[in-house]
């Protein structure tokens, strides 16, 4: 058996395994990084609507048309004419006079091989 005084510090196997964890952690975070920085744009562009146009008094087709506006502006091409309504949902209050948006979608990545992620985004936009 060793004496303790050898026994400090990191093995050279441990050592490249942390660094093979390192490398994987990552790898996913820099795949990952781009599909999180799209959907902050979107819930920016959608909010910053608000500035823009009166948003409560459009009716839905035409605040959809806002909003696929305001997304192609920012170069995000999530959405088209046809599919947006799939994914963008308006309710609105009277009461309180605010639009509420929920857009929910889905977005794919590939890892690599067959192997990919898919990341759910719902976001809940309340728009005066």
């Amino acid at each position: 058996m060793l004496k303790a005084r050898y026994q400090r510090g990191m093995t050279g196997v441990s050592l490249m395994l942390s660094i093979i964890v390192f490398i994987f952690a990552l790898l996913i975070f820099f795949k990952l990084l781009p599909i999180y920085m799209e959907n902050f744009q979107l819930v920016n562009a959608i909010e910053n609507i608000e500035e823009d146009y009166k948003v409560a008094s459009q009716i839905d087709s035409d605040l959809r048309n806002i909003i696929l506006k305001g997304l192609s502006e920012q170069n995000i091409d999530l959405f088209t004419p046809e599919n947006i309504r799939k994914y963008v949902t308006i309710e609105r209050n009277s009461s309180e006079n605010t639009v509420e948006l929920t857009v929910i979608y889905t977005r794919e990545k590939t890892f690599f091989g067959n192997v990919f992620f898919l990341v759910k985004f719902e976001e809940y936009i309340i728009l005066h």
